[in-house]
C-alpha cells in the first residue's frame, strides 16, 4: 500500500519557487521534488557525485542507473534530476493535443510536470530522461503523459531517452559503482592524495607497455606485483586502476563483471595514451 497522497496547494507552490526549488545548475541546484512528495513507496536513492559536488536523490533504481550512466561519459557537464517543466509550455502542449493537463489531487490546480532527469553534455543538445519499468502499459492517462513530455522535449530542442530496467546489463551497473567508488574513498589513512597521483601515473606506464605487448598475466596478479614492487599499501594499485578508469585513461569492455576482468589478462584492457601532465591535471580534479 502506497504511503498517502500530500497534498499540494498555491501556497506551496509559491513557497518552493521563493526557495529556489527546480532552479540552479551544478552543486547549486535543488530538485523541484523531495522524498515526501511522492505517495509511492518504491525505492529512493540519495547518491553523491564527484562531478556534480552535490547529492542526487533518485525515485527508483531505474533513475539511479540512467544517472550512473551519464555521470561517467567523458563529455558529462551536468545532471538535474525531478526538475520541472515549465507549467505554461505544458498547458499549451496538453490544449494542443486535445488532453487534460493533470492538477494536484483533491485540487484544480494545474500541477507542475516533472522529468526524471536532464543530461547535459559538452558540445550537445540536452536529453530528457524518461524513466520507466519495462512492463508499464503505454496506455490511458499514462500514454498522455508520454506523448506530452515528448512534445515537450521537442519544443525545447532536447532529445529524448527512453529508459527502462532493461535498458543497460545488471554487469554495466556494478561495473560503474566499482569504478566510481575509486574517488569516493580513502583506502588507509597512511595514503595520501599524492600517493595516489604517484601510483596512478606509474601503474597508466606500466600498464600501457605490459597491453603493448599482449601480456597475458592475470590483471589481478599485475596490480599485486606492482603494489610490491613499488612498495606501494596492499590494493593501492586497484584503486589507482580504478581511478584511471574514471578518467577514461584506461578502459575495459563495461559489460565484462569487473571481478572477471581482474582474473582475466591485462591484454583486456585498452588505454587513452594521455601525456603524463594531462594524466595529472585530470587526477586533481576530481
Amino acid at each position: 500500500m502506497g504511503r498517502r497522497v500530500p497534498k499540494w496547494n498555491q501556497k506551496k507552490l509559491t513557497a518552493r519557487i521563493a526557495q529556489g526549488y527546480g532552479q540552479g545548475r551544478g552543486r547549486n541546484y535543488k530538485p523541484w521534488l523531495l522524498k515526501g512528495d511522492i505517495s509511492s513507496k518504491g525505492v529512493t536513492t540519495r547518491l553523491w557525485s564527484p562531478k556534480t559536488a552535490r547529492v542526487h536523490t533518485f525515485f527508483s533504481n531505474v533513475e539511479k542507473c540512467a544517472f550512473l550512466l551519464g555521470e561517467f561519459r567523458a563529455d558529462f557537464e551536468d545532471y538535474l534530476e525531478q526538475g520541472p517543466m515549465e507549467r505554461e509550455l505544458t498547458m499549451e502542449i496538453a490544449r494542443e493535443l486535445r488532453i487534460s493537463h493533470p492538477r494536484y489531487w483533491g485540487t484544480k490546480i494545474v500541477a507542475v510536470l516533472t522529468y526524471d532527469g536532464l543530461l547535459f553534455t559538452h558540445g550537445k543538445r540536452p536529453q530528457l530522461i524518461d524513466c520507466k519499468h519495462s512492463q508499464t502499459e503505454l496506455t490511458g492517462r499514462i500514454e498522455e503523459q508520454y506523448a506530452l513530455r515528448h512534445e515537450y522535449a521537442r519544443r525545447k530542442e532536447y532529445v529524448i531517452k527512453h529508459v527502462t530496467n532493461e535498458s543497460y546489463p545488471w554487469q554495466l551497473i556494478h561495473n560503474l559503482h566499482w569504478i566510481r567508488m575509486s574517488v569516493l574513498q580513502r583506502m588507509h589513512t597512511r595514503v595520501s592524495e599524492s600517493d595516489i597521483e604517484v601510483c596512478c601515473l606509474t601503474l597508466f606506464n606500466e600498464l600501457g607497455n605490459a597491453i603493448e605487448s599482449s601480456s597475458r598475466q592475470a590483471l589481478r596478479e599485475f596490480l599485486k606485483k606492482h603494489d610490491t614492487q613499488r612498495g606501494y599499501v596492499d590494493g593501492l594499485s586497484a584503486l589507482a586502476l580504478r581511478r584511471l578508469m574514471w578518467f577514461h585513461h584506461i578502459s575495459f569492455d563495461l559489460t565484462v563483471y569487473f571481478h572477471d576482468v581482474l582474473r582475466g589478462p591485462v591484454s583486456a584492457l585498452r588505454t587513452q595514451a594521455p601525456s603524463h601532465s594531462r594524466v595529472r591535471s585530470l587526477y586533481n580534479d576530481a
